[in-house]
């Protein structure tokens, strides 16, 4: 019986590690589209890997050599109830969230994913939308 107990454990803690991991949610973002072009759906103080991919219509967009940041609020004129600097990696960005980043219910509030040159002049500001729902 001793040898079939530190396997049950193991495997436990393995399930455990791999329902917990954070989900990845991709977004395509295209420059010469206008309107909103993504719709994030999670729920209440989870952390889901955001990563954008950048195209200029058909063509990959290298975004090395600028900012990324995501925002989002309640519509496009309130002060964003949160803003996450990406990391910058070629053709796509990564945004790492907590679970401060989606703190409560939203539903389809105003999300913009923007590309700044290092300088701070606004290259590109691409629309979307956040729901958040109660977890359980």
């Amino acid at each position: 019986m001793r040898k079939i107990l530190p396997i049950s454990c193991f495997l436990m803690g393995f399930i455990c590690v791999v329902l917990a991991a954070p989900s990845l949610e991709p977004l395509l973002c295209n420059f010469y589209r206008k309107g909103s072009q993504f719709h994030i759906e999670t729920k209440v103080k989870n952390t889901p890997n955001i990563r954008v991919y950048f195209y200029e219509g058909t063509n990959a967009f290298t975004a090395t050599g600028y900012n990324a940041y995501f925002k989002y609020a309640k519509d496009n004129s309130s002060t964003p109830v949160v803003t996450l600097t990406g990391s910058v990696s070629g053709a796509y960005c990564d945004f790492a969230t907590t679970t401060n980043t989606f703190p409560y219910e939203v539903d389809s509030w105003y999300a913009e994913v923007q590309l700044e040159s290092t300088n701070g002049t606004q290259l590109v500001s691409i629309e979307g939308l956040v729901t958040v729902k109660r977890s359980f």
